[in-house]
């Protein structure tokens, strides 16, 4: 890994390297090795968007927490899934809420960026009256928690995605059992996956999913510190700089007005987003 990063660091000049590996964190002892080699080589880089499950994460002592930034790690993907407990329960993540706060706190102590990827709609009964019900405390104890992590730390980035049906998981074969049929080709799987023409699970409402959806692609984005630095400075030009400076800074107060007011009907701010997203290229 190393060897790999040194030759792009020496022939083009890299100052980041981001990992797509969802098991970056389980072997202590690799990690280690990692950020000692990174540092006997002095290879001044920044390392980002490893995944790691909270539990593994919490179980690092504070000297290898040191090492790690360091060694330039700055940021970390993490599934916490829900601040609803019965769905951690339901879906065995083998996770409590107070480890996701906890976790929280211990990345604010080292400055580190946390991605928190939540997952809702959760295929709880064949009644789905019941269904939209437990759903609807989802969303409201991950907004609570939510709520609570950015109070720790305003860079953190929460993720909001509704539940997609994984071929030969559990729930998979739940979904299927209380009603869900299955994706016919590929273009239909394709659409389950961050799509804006995402299917409604049948036991979830439409109303459901848009909110989970404007939370994760809309409010969410505007919380995050970061997000200022990253769109402002995709533009080069002053005006247009100053323009769409301005224009982030309304944006992000009604988000947050949103926010603490628990107010997300009639979204015209949320669409007029999406349509600058999708016409304009700078979020």
């Amino acid at each position: 890994m190393v060897d790999e990063i040194e030759e792009l660091f020496k022939n083009y000049n890299i100052d980041a390297v981001s990992f797509d590996d969802s098991e970056f964190f389980i072997s202590r002892k690799r990690v280690k090795t990692f950020c000692e080699e990174l540092l006997r080589r002095g290879l001044r880089i920044k390392w980002c968007n490893a995944n790691g499950r909270i539990d593994d994460l919490l179980r690092y002592e504070d000297e290898m927490w040191e090492l790690m930034v360091k060694s330039g790690c700055r940021n970390i993907l993490v599934g916490a899934e829900s601040g609803f407990q019965e769905a951690l329960d339901f879906m065995t993540k083998d996770l409590r809420v107070e480890q996701i706060i906890e976790f929280a706190d211990k990345c604010k102590k080292y400055g580190i960026k946390v991605f928190f990827s939540f997952c809702l709609g959760m295929p709880w009964s064949k009644d789905y009256e019941e269904c939209r019900k437990l759903i609807d405390e989802e969303i409201k104890h991950t907004i609570d928690l939510g709520d609570k992590l950015h109070r720790i730390y305003n860079r953190f980035r929460l993720l909001w995605c509704v539940f997609t049906p994984y071929p030969g998981s559990a729930l998979y074969r739940k979904a299927i059992e209380i009603g869900w049929e299955t994706p016919k080709t590929l273009e239909e799987w394709g659409q389950w996956a961050f799509s804006p023409k995402q299917p409604i699970p049948p036991w979830m409402t439409k109303k459901q999913v848009k909110l989970i959806n404007m939370l994760g692609c809309y409010i969410s984005y505007f919380l995050d510190r970061d997000s200022y630095y990253w769109t402002t400075a995709r533009v080069n030009n002053p005006f247009f700089k100053l323009v769409l400076k301005g224009i982030f800074k309304v944006f992000k107060l009604i988000a947050m007005i949103r926010w603490r007011l628990g107010f997300f009907k009639i979204p015209v701010d949320y669409w007029i987003y999406l349509w600058a997203r999708e016409n304009l290229k700078i979020a």
